[in-house]
Formats: C-alpha cells, structure tokens, sequence
C-alpha cells in the first residue's frame, strides 16, 4: 500500500463514527454546511450521467454539490492533463500502447464489471504489477481464462464464433443440481444464499413452465448475486407472462 499523500482525510473523527460510514454518509455529516465539488462526468457512465440528470441528487447527499467537469469528455480530460503537465500511472499509457481504446482505460476496482477486461492488459504490458496483484489476489488468473465469457457477463462475437460448434448447456438441468443435488459444488454469495429456499420455491413452481432462456437467467442470478432478490421477482413475472402468451398463442392458432 502506498502512502496517502498530504491532503488525504486520514484523522478525521467520522472514520471512527459508530455504525456504517460509507460515501453518502460522510459526505453528509462533514460538508453539511458547505458546498461539494464532485468529479462525476457524464460521460463515464450512463448511471452518473443519471446521477447528475437527477435534480434532487437524493441518492448522494442532500447538500449544495458543484459539479465543475460534468460535461468533460475523456479527451477533455487527457487534454487537462497534457496541459498542465500531470502525472499519472504509467499503466495507462501502457494500456493505451497496447490497444485499450481511451474510453476503456479504468483500473480503480481491478475485478469490478467494467474494470475486468481492462486487467488482462495489466498481465500483458506490466509483469511487475500483475505479480503484486497475484500476491493479493490468488485467483486474479481466472480473468486471463474466462475474461471474455459469461463468468465475468460478457461475450464478444469472435468467441461466441468459436463456441458455435460446441454443445449447447442444459440450463435446467444445472439449477437443478445447483440448489437441489450438489449445491456443494458451487460459489454462492452469502447474501444470495440466505435466501435460497426462495429460489428453489420457484424452480419447484415453475418447473412444467419455464423455459431455457428462463433457467439460465435463473442460473446466472445465482452464481453473479442477487441480493435484493430482483432477478428473482423478475423471473416470477417473465415465465408466467411468456405461459400465457404461449397459451393464447395457441388458442389463436386452434381457432384457425
């Protein structure tokens, strides 16, 4: 770990608030009687640019909030940097050498959902960093395996070409033996887990009615999390809804 630099917040009294003290909570209590300046720019991501739009910002805080570079794009932002002769990571520039569009180049959460692609770069253009990464996070080598597949929610065209030929998952046979036969065998989130019997309620009601498209939404919702359940609720309202339309579909059909 490196060494914060000087204006970092390191003794103030709310890193010791009793109860939980994340962002909103913070910003709240130490800025109440002053304005923010907030880094978001639209342009990073469709939640921020939501964020942003959101006039009453009750998601983040309810204090003024100045937001100086909300419409900065990232050419503005490397531009800034050029400008005023800034330092940055050096990785950057080695991303970018190697390929990764300008747009792409985030590594704040090395195994966060947009983050993830980003890190098979590291292991190719930075040996030094991606050996640190490993000592922290043994299982960092499963991004270079299965960076570009469902594991990590993405799969781009060239490998679906490549997986064209290969036989096709029974999805309701794998939920099946997730929650049911060999539950063991898998990773599942703790805050998913804790409420598995509602997932096996549905596999149990639905099971004459679902459908494969159904059982690897349903299977995906396991393994990546679900802990506010609203895969869940949304799985209840699509397969009943794609059983009716099936049922009148083939009523209509009878009538002709």
């Amino acid at each position: 770990m490196r060494t914060p630099p000087d204006f970092a917040i390191r003794y103030s009294p709310y890193l010791h608030h009793p109860g939980e003290m994340n962002y909103q909570t913070f910003c709240e209590k130490a800025f109440r009687d002053g304005i923010q300046l907030v880094g978001l720019r639209t342009a990073e991501s469709l939640t921020r640019f939501k964020c942003i739009a959101n006039t009453k910002m009750e998601r983040i805080t309810k204090g003024g909030k100045f937001y100086p570079i909300y419409d900065w794009a990232d050419s503005d932002v490397w531009l800034y940097i050029k400008e005023r002769n800034l330092e940055f990571p050096e990785i950057y520039m080695r991303l970018y050498e190697a390929g990764v569009h300008k747009n792409a180049l985030r590594l704040c959460a090395f195994f966060g959902d947009t983050s993830t692609q980003g890190l098979r770069w590291v292991a190719e253009t930075d040996n030094d960093l991606w050996e640190r990464i490993q000592r922290r996070e043994p299982n960092a080598y499963l991004v270079l395996l299965y960076w570009d597949s469902e594991m990590f929610r993405r799969s781009t065209r060239k490998r679906r070409e490549l997986e064209a030929d290969t036989e096709q998952k029974d999805y309701k046979a794998l939920c099946k033996d997730l929650l049911f036969l060999h539950p063991e065998r898998y990773t599942i989130a703790k805050d998913t887990l804790s409420h598995i019997d509602h997932w096996r309620g549905l596999f149990i009601k639905t099971y004459g009615i679902a459908e494969q498209k159904h059982y690897k939404t349903m299977y995906e919702g396991l393994l990546y999390g679900d802990p506010k359940m609203r895969i869940l609720r949304i799985l209840w309202t699509t397969i009943y809804n794609d059983h009716n339309a099936r049922i009148k579909e083939e009523q209509n059909h009878g009538k002709h």
